[in-house]
């Protein structure tokens, strides 16, 4: 197959290049396996801009034109491997596992179910009426009905989850606290602990969330996602 390079990319983007040999360029981008991480930097940034070669060429050039600032002298092969520097910064936020946009959280997330709805006496009724919200997924109105339940480190924990799901970290965080590492919710609720934590990118605290872990159902994907999180 065609060796492809970053210089292929650059020319690429002229406005007077040839119209169907950049999208052979583009093609070829995709399909083939890539190691350098100006390609691939390059790749990442033209999919996730639809394949829109004028906001690559802008964005390289802003950087060329901040360099310049700095009075630098530049001829084409520099501006290359300077292109490629720049280029290289936008793979490394996309090659880590997680890039907040695609980075897929369901599989750790779907540790949580939820509860079997038991509609019996009216005490239990606002918790019945809270889980069955809850695997609707409506959190909002699960929580509404949770914070009139008799307290307990269920309620606790469930209302921690809505807030995880709502993408309130911080609140989450909080709740989940609240749990006593006596209490059976107690790793469950490090579990949501640490996937909040990486949401706010906070690795370290969220390795030690998962240290914690004991539970057998839930230290295969504990492992797994240790093994994950990028290095302190």
């Amino acid at each position: 197959m065609e060796k492809l390079t970053f210089k292929n990319i650059i020319d690429s983007l002229d406005d007077g290049y040839d119209p169907n040999e950049r999208e052979r360029i583009f093609d070829l981008l995709l399909k083939v396996d890539l190691e350098d991480a100006a390609l691939l930097g390059a790749r990442q940034f033209l999919i996730d801009n639809q394949f829109n070669h004028v906001a690559l060429r802008n964005y390289l050039q802003e950087n060329r034109t901040n360099i310049r600032k700095n009075r630098f002298s530049l001829n084409k092969n520099v501006w290359i491997r300077i292109a490629a520097v720049f280029i290289g910064v936008v793979v490394f936020s996309y090659l880590t596992i997680f890039r907040q946009s695609n980075f897929d959280m369901s599989p750790y997330e779907a540790v949580e179910q939820g509860l079997p709805v038991m509609m019996g006496e009216e005490s239990n009724k606002h918790f019945s009426d809270g889980m069955s919200r809850f695997k609707q997924k409506e959190y909002k109105e699960s929580i509404k009905l949770l914070v009139d339940c008799l307290p307990s480190d269920t309620v606790t924990y469930y209302i921690g989850i809505c807030e995880y799901f709502e993408k309130e970290y911080n609140l989450s965080l909080v709740t989940l606290n609240k749990i006593p590492s006596s209490s059976n919710f107690y790793q469950k609720a490090q579990f949501f602990k640490a996937l909040a934590l990486v949401k706010q990118k906070k690795y370290k605290e969220a390795k030690q969330a998962l240290y914690e872990i004991n539970e057998p159902e839930l230290v295969a994907l504990s492992k797994e996602l240790l093994s994950n999180l990028p290095n302190d």
